[in-house]
Order: C-alpha cells, then sequence, then structure tokens
C-alpha cells in the first residue's frame, strides 16, 4: 500500500479517480499494522479500486480534513464523494460486503 504525502494529493486522487479507498493509521499502532495487510489483500477484489495510506501523524492537517478522530479508519469514496467509512474496530468481512454492494451498483453505470 502506498503513502501519500499531502493533502492536496488525496484530493487530487479522489477527485481524478472513481473508487478511492483511503486508510488513515499511524506507524505505531498495532492493530492498524495486523489490519492493514488483510485490508490491501481484500481490496485485491475490487479492480479498479485504489487504495492509499495516510498516516496522520506525518499529515496532521488530514485528520481534521478528513474527521479521522480515531484510527484505524478506513474511508471509501466513489466519484468523488464518501460512501464507506470504517473506524476503530473494523470487521475486514462487513467492509467487503459493503465494498462489493457499492463497487458492483457503480460499475453497471
Amino acid at each position: 500500500m502506498q503513502e501519500v504525502n499531502s493533502v492536496q494529493e488525496i484530493e487530487n486522487l479522489i477527485n481524478t479517480n472513481t473508487f478511492v479507498c483511503l486508510y488513515f493509521s499511524t506507524q505505531d499502532c498495532s492493530v492498524c499494522k495486523v489490519l492493514k495487510p488483510k485490508v490491501e489483500e481484500m481490496v485485491k477484489e475490487f479492480p479498479g479500486v485504489i487504495i492509499k495510506y495516510v498516516d496522520i501523524e506525518k499529515i496532521e492537517e488530514a485528520k481534521g480534513k478528513y474527521f479521522v478522530f480515531t484510527i484505524p479508519t478506513i474511508l471509501m469514496f466513489i466519484k468523488g464523494k464518501e460512501y464507506i467509512r470504517e473506524a476503530r474496530y473494523i470487521s475486514v468481512e462487513e467492509l467487503q460486503e459493503k465494498m462489493f454492494r457499492y463497487y458492483n451498483l457503480y460499475n453497471m453505470e
């Protein structure tokens, strides 16, 4: 999972891609480190979904801009709009179901 370096880069991703998944975390979050590879693997089931890592200690302004108050937080943007928000206790299976629903809906257009 590649890391983004600025809010401007995040905005550019969201505005120029149909499906963008953002994984907000920090380097010190042990739960995040366990969850991250599971989310990365799950997202591979959805071709065209761009997933990026956001270290909120490096890009502090992202916390306020995207209302990230706890970690890990996963946001899914579709056509520039936030559709999925999962935080703290994240079930990969539930996230996968939600992504599947939206992914199929927007891929049929």
